[in-house]
C-alpha cells in the first residue's frame, strides 16, 4: 500500500528463503484461497518448469488460442510474459539481438509451451538451427517436441519455406509453428532464386499470410537491420511482426518496430524488452527463463 518497510538482514539470502518458506506455509494453511506469495529476486533466473503459467497449460482445450511463453514478468504476482497466436494477421514473433543464450531460451520456452498445448499429430513443428555453434539444449528440446517435428539446417530452409507456401496456397489450416534460430545466418541461402522465387520472398509470404491459416513464425534475428533486410530492405514494413523481444539491442534501433517511438531501454544480461502490438501500449521488461540443457 505504498508504505516503506525496512527489513533486517535484507541482504541475507538465507533469511529471505526462510521468510519465503514461512509465507508459503501460511498461504497453504488458507487452503489456497489467497494468492501464493512471491519474492522477486533480480539475481535469479527463473525456470520454465516452475512457472505457474507453464504448469497451468492444458492440451487441446476447444476454442482456446495457443500461447507461447517467453519469460517471467517483473510483477508482484507470478506471471509469464506470453504472446497469443490466434488466426489473425501479424501473429509472428521476432527475437532480436546477439545474446545467444537468452535468444535460445526464449524460443525454447515458446516451443515447449506450444508443444504442451497440443496432442501429437494435431500441430506441426518445424525447427531450424542456422547458427554455426551447436544448440546446447537441442537434445532436451527434441524430447519435449512431437516425434514428427521437422529439423532443418541452412541447406533445407528454402525447401521448408517452399513446402509451407504451397500448403498455405492449398488452404492448409493445421497449426504449424516454425521456430527459426539465427535466421539471418541463412540469408545467402534465402537470396538464391528458384523457379518459385527466392527464399526471402517465400519467407515474406509465410509471415504475411501464414497466421490467418494457423502458421506462425517465431524467429531469432541478430539485429534489427538484418531483420529489415530479410523483410525487403530499407523500405520494408514490419506489419507482419506483431510481437518482438529485444535483448542486447539499444532503444534507438527499435524505433521502426515501436509505434510510440524509441523505447528507453538499457540492455543487460538476462533481461529482455517485450512488446506485443495486440496487447501493449508500451514495451515491458521481462526475465527470460533459464535454458534447459
Amino acid at each position: 500500500a505504498n508504505q516503506i518497510v525496512r527489513m533486517p538482514e535484507a541482504g541475507d539470502r538465507t533469511a529471505w528463503n526462510h521468510l519465503l518458506e514461512t509465507m508459503t506455509e501460511a498461504w497453504t494453511s488458507q487452503n489456497g484461497q489467497r494468492c501464493p506469495p512471491r519474492v522477486f529476486d533480480g539475481d535469479a533466473v527463473p525456470l520454465l518448469d516452475e512457472a505457474p503459467g507453464f504448469l497451468s497449460l492444458k492440451r487441446d482445450a476447444d476454442g482456446v488460442t495457443p500461447i507461447a511463453l517467453l519469460g517471467d514478468a517483473i510483477d508482484v504476482t507470478a506471471r509469464s510474459a506470453a504472446i497469443a497466436l490466434p488466426r489473425t494477421p501479424g501473429r509472428n514473433l521476432a527475437v532480436l539481438g546477439t545474446a545467444c543464450a537468452e535468444a535460445r531460451s526464449i524460443l525454447d520456452s515458446a516451443a515447449r509451451s506450444l508443444a504442451r498445448q497440443h496432442e501429437p499429430g494435431t500441430a506441426r513443428f518445424s525447427v531450424g538451427w542456422f547458427d554455426r555453434a551447436p544448440h546446447p539444449g537441442a537434445t532436451t528440446l527434441t524430447e519435449v517436441l512431437p516425434p514428427d517435428t521437422r529439423w532443418v539446417g541452412q541447406d533445407d530452409l528454402v525447401e521448408l519455406l517452399r513446402e509451407t507456401t504451397q500448403a498455405l496456397k492449398a488452404g492448409e489450416t493445421t497449426p504449424h509453428f516454425l521456430l527459426l534460430y539465427a535466421v539471418d545466418a541463412a540469408s545467402q541461402h534465402l537470396a538464391v532464386r528458384a523457379p518459385q522465387g527466392t527464399g526471402h520472398e517465400m519467407l515474406r509470404k509465410v509471415l504475411a499470410f501464414g497466421p490467418e491459416q494457423g502458421t506462425h513464425v517465431l524467429g531469432w534475428w541478430r539485429s534489427v537491420a538484418r531483420l529489415r533486410d530479410d523483410l525487403g530492405g530499407i523500405t520494408a514494413r514490419f506489419d507482419a511482426i506483431g510481437s518482438w523481444v529485444a535483448l542486447n539491442v539499444h532503444g534507438g534501433d527499435l524505433s521502426p518496430l515501436s509505434p510510440a517511438g524509441p523505447p528507453t531501454w538499457y540492455p543487460r544480461p538476462w533481461r529482455a524488452l517485450f512488446f506485443d502490438r495486440g496487447t501493449h501500449r508500451g514495451a515491458e521488461v521481462i526475465v527470460p527463463y533459464r535454458e534447459t540443457t
